[in-house]
């Protein structure tokens, strides 16, 4: 399933930058997991959200702006938001209880977070 997701989105990157539409990937495994995309313009969302209760919004506004969400586990939350134009966002969770939210507003703006469950040293 994540090899399938990865190639979607490289085939979707690399089939054109400058894309006409906008354009929404998601991928879901597991149960209850909930995603909400919100585009206008010509923009390109993709969401991948594997095991429990993960929930993920994505709002672009404006063209060629990019967002990816990656979240495996459980009770998740990302929030990502751009009005622009050629904004990058990338968020990955892995583990439980993670929450993020993202806001780019203007142009070229490029944000990566990544959220793993900590190791106790104890």
């Amino acid at each position: 399933m994540k090899k399938i997701f990865a190639t979607v989105a490289v085939s979707a990157l690399l089939s054109g930058a400058a894309y006409a539409q906008n354009i929404s990937i998601v991928d879901q495994g597991g149960f209850f997991n909930n995603q909400t995309t919100m585009q206008a313009g010509a923009n390109l969302a993709m969401t991948g959200q594997y095991g429990l209760a993960n929930g993920a919004f994505t709002g672009q506004n404006g063209s060629g702006n990019f967002s990816g969400t990656l979240q495996v586990g459980g009770w998740n939350g990302s929030v990502t938001t751009q009005a622009g134009h050629l904004n990058a966002a990338g968020t990955s969770q892995f583990g439980t209880g993670h929450y993020s939210n993202t806001n780019q507003v203007g142009v070229g703006n490029g944000s990566n977070t990544i959220q793993v469950d900590g190791v106790s040293p104890h």
